[in-house]
């Protein structure tokens, strides 16, 4: 007995139905049934149809509607009424059916079964219903499979008899008609992923914003929450539908700006996802400031809270919570990500750090919506560090939103192509109490690393020399050794140099702020790159001014000038005396109650809620992959595409053509790319490297 029923339906297919019926016609009556339905086609699509050998087998039947019904559901319940088999597979008249993947299907299949769904062909990607041959109930895993099309599905005849009548006109058709199913009835399933007969190969015309229907997709996304009450499924579909039409929206090049933007609206009023997870990156958690001591407060101070923060480290502390190792939690890292789902969990990526974890986990956490927190300042990244030389990273490393950290910061990134910044501020440890006092707190002070291509902590040298000759109190120097301050050692000798032993007071490695800001009146931040300053916030939380730089983009933000500190155009120590020498105790303490009360608008709550609200804002423009670049290219002279850039040069520019040269273009050569660049060797490389570089154009 036959068991199977082709249904195709039809409307102006001339250009393809010849080619779908030459391979139908090799099913023989006793393996098939073809059932043809055509709406009123206005083409030769019935004339092609009626002369073909196909129209003179017994197991073809065909039926020419007299009006156009402008849905594809009218032919398919037809299809379902007529059909004499247990079940019916529904073909489009521009696809195209495998006769031999089919013969496999067929005597594969089970009988009792609902659905049975077979992989297919989409143009050219292989979309399969699962892993495993056999009975499936309905999950994340497969509920894609069963909503999306009629390719490769195998119906119950009396299934589409029953619920193929739609009422809507418009796209998606069978992802209602596979919904009506889903809702009337637990359907029984069978997987068959290994066989393929159905092969999509034209492009759909609704992939056109003209046949969008908004109030249809609204009402598909509440039949689908319906579904949620039913099965247990998570928001994953809404996710991908979404995505798929936002695409559509954003390459449509007859949609204009203004109805662009309105029609995105349109779609988030219509879809929302639920924030579940923050996943933040940092290298050694246990590590002093700076990125890693940030990112370990938040985690703390998040617990508990309705989103989960996670933070993925290259080193952990023992015994932290919510923190997972590269070195110790790989293979649960990569088992977390798979588990995660991109309509739930948001990436935050600090500067670079996404490209020092492990090639496998770093390109998994690139699958999900990145913010991007430019915590260095750009300038750095272009003068100071070696990222920008690294082209392949420069060019594929994407967010979907930026988080910066001042005007000046966003103004330069602008102007260098990189946009979709979020405005945003560090958090710090709020406190109750102003404890400055003018008779214990007597010392200029610094606190951070010894560093001078971003800190300029050889600022503090002159400074030390003004104070010696003004006889003011010895500076408090708070920071670190080793590899976190990479200039102390020099530092040091340029002290003992100078005979200031007796003006500088180094405390190495303490961490407790009380202890740090005991004894100083004002914090000296000499920092020419600062995006934020974490420091100015934590001096403010225990009533200490800052003097720092107007040319420093977060201090210059930070610091009102007068008010909760001083800014200086030029960082001298004979400025920096100058300020200390016009303050009296009085003028001091206003200072001091002055930045005490600026701290308390920047507590870790309004940190989170912003983080949340910024993360919350990138899960919904999600398209599926990040497409705003982070880095900017930089460009000075031509190479060829072939040509190797070394970290002291930097290529830039569009996107090479395939098999041709790269419009790339080497930059100037930065004089501290490659360490300080002080020895007469280094700078006679650079100068080699620059005439070989032009002797390739």
């Amino acid at each position: 007995m036959k068991r199977f029923t082709v249904g195709i339906t039809t409307h102006n297919e001339e250009a393809t139905i010849a080619r779908l019926l030459d391979n139908l016609s090799e099913l023989s009556p006793d393996e098939a049934d073809i059932i043809l339905f055509d709406d009123c086609s206005s083409d030769s699509t019935k004339a092609i149809v009626q002369g073909h050998k196909i129209a003179s087998q017994p197991n073809f039947r065909s039926h020419f509607a007299a009006t156009n019904n402008g849905t594809p559901s009218v032919g398919r319940t037809y299809i379902g009424q007529h059909a004499n088999t247990e079940y019916v597979t529904l073909v489009d008249g521009d696809d195209f059916l495998d006769v031999d993947g089919f013969r496999q299907m067929m005597s594969g299949a089970p009988s009792g079964y609902d659905l049975i769904l077979t992989s297919q062909n989409l143009n050219g990607s292989l979309v399969r219903p699962g892993v495993v041959t056999g009975e499936c109930k309905i999950d994340n895993n497969v509920i894609l499979r069963v909503l999306s099309g009629i390719g490769g599905k195998i119906y119950r005849s009396e299934l589409l008899a029953e619920h193929g009548p739609d009422e809507t006109r418009g796209r998606s058709d069978d992802v209602r008609l596979n919904m009506r199913i889903l809702t009337a009835i637990r359907p029984k399933i069978y997987l068959l992923p290994d066989i393929v007969y159905y092969w999509v190969h034209a492009s759909r015309k609704s992939t056109l914003v003209k046949t969008l229907n908004f109030e249809e997709i609204a009402r598909r996304v509440t039949k689908f929450e319906a579904l949620q009450e039913i099965y247990p499924i998570n928001k994953r579909y809404l996710a991908v539908l979404k995505r798929n039409l936002r695409k559509t929206i954003l390459s449509d090049r007859d949609v204009g700006t203004a109805q662009r933007s309105r029609l995105l609206k349109s779609l988030d009023r219509i879809f929302t996802f639920d924030l579940k997870r923050i996943v933040m990156i940092a290298a050694d958690l246990s590590a002093i400031g700076g990125v890693p001591l940030r990112v370990k407060r938040t985690i703390e101070k998040a617990q508990g809270r309705p989103v989960e923060y996670v933070a993925i480290c290259s080193k952990k502390p023992e015994g932290m919570v919510n923190a997972l190792s590269t070195a110790e939690d790989h293979d649960v890292i990569l088992q977390s990500l798979k588990l995660w789902q991109t309509h739930e969990t948001v990436v935050i990526a600090p500067n670079n750090l996404l490209s020092k974890l492990p090639k496998d986990i770093s390109a998994k956490l690139q699958t999900f919506p990145i913010l991007h927190m430019s915590s260095a300042q750009l300038a750095f990244m272009i003068q100071d560090s070696t990222e920008i030389s690294k082209i392949e990273h420069v060019l594929n490393y994407k967010c979907t939103k930026i988080i910066s950290l001042s005007d000046a910061d966003i103004m330069f990134q602008r102007q260098l192509g990189i946009h979709g910044q979020v405005k945003g501020f560090l958090p710090v440890e709020t406190r109750r109490e102003n404890s400055f006092s003018t008779d214990k707190n007597k010392h200029l002070g610094y606190v951070g690393r010894i560093e001078t291509r971003a800190k300029d902590t050889n600022k503090l040298l002159d400074i030390g020399l003004a104070t010696k000759e003004a006889n003011l109190p010895p500076l408090k120097i708070y920071t670190t050794d080793g590899k976190n301050s990479p200039e102390y050692t020099d530092f040091l000798s340029q002290v003992r140099q100078l005979g200031l032993e007796d003006q500088f007071q180094f405390v190495i490695g303490e961490t407790d702020p009380e202890v740090l800001y005991r004894e100083i009146s004002l914090l000296l931040l000499p920092s020419k790159k600062e995006s934020f300053g974490n420091v100015i916030l934590e001096a403010y939380s225990f009533g200490i001014p800052v003097i720092g730089a107007s040319y420093a983009p977060g201090p210059s933000e930070l610091i009102e000038h007068g008010k909760t500190g001083f800014l200086l155009d030029e960082y001298t120590g004979d400025a920096v005396v100058g300020l200390v020498s016009a303050l009296t105790p009085q003028s001091l303490q206003s200072l001091s109650n002055q930045a005490f009360e600026k701290h308390q608008k920047y507590t870790m709550e309004a940190h989170l809620e912003f983080l949340e609200k910024t993360a919350a804002a990138a899960l919904n423009e999600f398209n599926g992959e990040n497409l705003l670049p982070v880095l900017p290219l930089l460009k000075s002279f031509e190479v060829p595409r072939t040509g190797k850039v070394t970290q002291a040069a930097f290529v830039s520019a569009p996107a090479p053509t395939p098999g041709g040269k790269a419009k790339a273009t080497v930059g100037k050569i930065l004089r501290r790319t490659i360490g300080a660049a002080k020895t007469r060797k280094i700078r006679e490389e650079i100068e080699q490297l620059t005439r070989a570089l032009r002797r390739s154009v």
